[in-house]
């Protein structure tokens, strides 16, 4: 059985997130260096999965891809869609994709403007 490389994909994700974390050293810095840092691996991904999409290989799950835009990559997601012309005519992952965007402009409309 083939095993997915999915777990180490997210685990370099998650070691550079935390070095970007801890390199920063401040507390209202966290949280744009997080959406920074899962937005440009985000981006990353999309670029190495269109380069290994050319040659025969291990590809990055699209499982992997979901969650980099779950975990708060889709502004990374959505560029490299277009600018590496990557997933942008597989249905199925399209609309996971939207879904998880809308759900996440959703949660942050809400945050703004309907918690009273």
């Amino acid at each position: 059985m083939k095993k997915s490389p999915n777990l180490f994909y997210l685990s370099l994700c998650a070691l550079f997130i935390i070095f970007m974390i801890v390199w920063c050293g401040s507390i209202y810095g966290y949280l744009l260096v997080y959406l920074v840092s899962i937005n440009f691996l985000s981006l990353l991904f999309y670029k190495i999965d269109k380069m290994i999409s050319k040659v025969e290989g291990f590809r990055i799950p699209e499982n992997t891809l979901l969650i980099l835009g779950f975990l708060g990559g889709t502004l990374g997601a959505i560029i490299g869609q277009q600018l590496f012309r990557h997933k942008t005519t597989k249905k199925s992952f399209q609309m996971s994709f939207w879904f998880i965007t809308i759900i996440q402009v959703s949660l942050v409309l809400w945050w703004f403007y309907g918690r009273s």
